[in-house]
């Protein structure tokens, strides 16, 4: 029912005797998360329709004019949108399929791939780091400690290429450093200013 992340930050409330108010915390985080993807499929919306409907249009000249059969209007397009739909599903499903399925093995280089390329790869870089952070401030919030807490919100990561720059950071804490002066020494990815 919980992830590993959810059970820690649930448990370090429930100790200190403040279950409610992290039940609210965290049914907002989930909220603000489901509305960031309500958001993206409802800009999706407009060019696939857009899409759609010039598939149908382009060739309806030729089936008025007679040129064309109603079974050759059909086959110009239908199939072309089930090409595209077979592609978009291939899209949808190969992060799931690198997480968990058959290409698991390629995770690491795929996950390298996505943050070179050009725009996905700074979305990809904001959103990890986005979920890195804000799971962070829920844990500590929740009054577990950071050397605890950091490793949890790793998890979090879904990218392994961003996990691994982060990697040495749980010993640096366990050690006793602080957080901010270990981030100062890793090699990380994109603008500074992504840290803050």
């Amino acid at each position: 029912l919980f992830s590993d992340f959810d059970a820690a930050l649930l448990g370090a409330a429930f100790a200190t005797g403040d279950l409610g108010a992290m039940y609210r915390r965290l049914a907002d985080h989930y909220a603000a998360q489901s509305r960031r993807q309500r958001q993206i499929k409802a800009r999706l919306v407009l060019p696939v329709a857009v899409l759609i409907l010039a598939t149908f249009i382009q060739p309806l000249p030729g089936l008025v004019t007679g040129q064309m059969s109603g079974g050759g209007y059909l086959r110009l397009t239908l199939w072309p949108l089930f090409k595209l739909a077979a592609g978009a599903y291939v899209l949808v499903s190969l992060p799931r399929w690198f997480r968990e399925g058959a290409l698991y093995p390629f995770k690491t280089a795929f996950d390298s791939l996505l943050l070179r390329l050009p725009v996905f790869g700074a979305n990809q870089l904001r959103r990890n780091l986005r979920d890195l952070w804000s799971s962070l401030c829920l844990l500590l919030e929740a009054g577990v400690p950071m050397a605890q807490a950091f490793p949890k919100a790793l998890n979090t990561v879904d990218n392994r290429a961003i996990r691994a720059r982060f990697a040495q950071v749980p010993a640096a804490l366990q050690r006793g450093s602080a957080l901010a002066d270990v981030l100062r020494t890793l090699p990380l990815p994109g603008p500074p200013e992504a840290l803050y």
